[in-house]
């Protein structure tokens, strides 16, 4: 079949039939709605990566990672989901939400933060893509180092690192709150749901996420925060809306 896959993808449009007839194999997937794309992660992560379908080999999206998928979306790509995550090593979406290639748009940065690169790749894809994301997912995590960052650093202190990684922890600031246990060791979880909190505010009133809800009523951006610890649940923040 990869041979067959790589030959109807060289020739293009005119190989369609009998490419669609592979790529049946792999089809991409679809859901009707912001709330249909949420069910389609929380299932991954409840019913499969929560139960280590990684170690024996139940994850349903492995079918999505292979040659067919691969061949399927060389030319084209129109991914279900846009997630705005973190960049850390121990929350990679594709993972936590078994899904395939070409289901999830990810754009990640450290401390999940709404930048102006991050927008520009969040209009990107809802603008660009037919059909298009039916969800804008932000999605934070427990024991988050930027939000430790954050939590630790006491204006009016000086910053005692580099600008570049200033960037980066300056917009969870306004997370931190009253927060007082600047040891870090109580405020993290709060400050992580807050963040959340504070980025799905600024995507909601970001144009291009406006003007998604317009185009299509079926798209909604909802919120969750992944724990760390195995078996743990993932946290709802914001419901698809």
């Amino acid at each position: 079949m990869t041979r067959l896959l790589m030959f109807c993808v060289g020739l293009g449009a005119c190989c369609g039939p009998l490419l669609a007839q592979v790529c049946s194999q792999c089809p991409p997937r679809r859901p009707a709605s912001a709330k249909a794309a949420w069910t389609l992660l929380t299932g991954g992560y409840d019913g499969r990566f929560n139960k280590d379908c990684n170690v024996n080999g139940n994850c349903e999206s492995a079918r999505f990672r292979g040659s067919c998928r691969r061949g399927c979306t060389a030319t084209a790509q129109s991914p279900f989901a846009v997630v705005l995550s973190c960049a850390d090593s121990r929350v990679p979406p594709e993972l936590v939400f078994d899904q395939g290639i070409g289901d999830l748009f990810i754009i990640r940065i450290a401390g999940n933060i709404a930048s102006t690169e991050a927008k520009g790749s969040i209009e990107y894809a809802l603008t660009k893509f037919n059909p298009r994301p039916k969800l804008l997912l932000v999605l934070g995590h427990e024991d988050c180092g930027a939000a430790r960052a954050a939590v630790e650093y006491q204006p009016p202190k000086v910053w005692p690192g580099s600008p570049e990684v200033f960037s980066i922890v300056a917009p969870i600031f306004r997370a931190v709150g009253d927060c007082k246990d600047y040891s870090g060791n109580t405020c993290i979880s709060g400050v992580v749901t807050r963040n959340v909190q504070r980025v799905l505010a600024d995507l909601n009133a970001f144009k291009a996420v406006q003007d998604a809800k317009q185009f299509d009523s079926t798209f909604g951006v909802g919120g969750m925060v992944y724990d760390l610890k195995p078996k743990s649940s993932l946290i709802v923040v914001q419901d698809p809306k």
